[in-house]
């Protein structure tokens, strides 16, 4: 009668190398650097919005790649 579990090692086999962990202090300090620049980028995103002189066509050169750099780095806590 053949094995049913032929080819398939157990989860305690030792040649599966077991991932690396981050530690939790370092991930603790990722999370507030990602925050400060985060919060660097909003207020300047918001001191650019509430600028008084009138938009032209020529500011979404600059306006999307901040907009889509802050997106980015506003949904690194949750990357994997």
């Amino acid at each position: 009668m053949p094995d049913r579990f032929q080819g398939v090692w157990p989860m305690s086999d030792p040649q599966t190398p077991e991932p690396d962990r981050i530690e939790a202090v370092f991930r603790n300090g990722s999370v507030t650097v990602v925050g400060v620049i985060v919060g660097f980028s909003l207020t300047f995103l918001t001191a650019w919005a509430s600028n008084p002189l009138p938009w032209s066509l020529y500011d979404l050169y600059g306006i999307v790649p901040l907009v889509a750099g802050t997106g980015m780095q506003g949904s690194t806590p949750w990357a994997p």
